[in-house]
């Protein structure tokens, strides 16, 4: 049976943590993009105003996406 050093399992769950972390960034970026592009488009195409609101969807997913990256960042600095 091979047993498994106090070292392996913390390089283990370090690297599981980062994985996790890496993941969780990425889903705080994309799912703001993904809605503030949609509704942007909407609403473009709802008042013929191509492409303003995509680019406000786009302009405050951005700066919505870096504070809640901020956020999240707070706990390792």
């Amino acid at each position: 049976m091979l047993l498994k050093s106090k070292e392996d399992t913390t390089k283990e769950q370090s690297t599981v943590g980062a994985l996790a972390f890496v993941w969780d960034v990425g889903y705080l970026t994309a799912i703001p993009v993904i809605i503030f592009a949609f509704g942007g488009r909407y609403l473009d195409m709802r008042y013929d105003a191509s492409p303003w609101f995509l680019l406000c969807g786009l302009c405050i997913s951005v700066l919505l996406s870096a504070y809640l990256v901020y956020k999240r960042m707070q706990r390792f600095l």
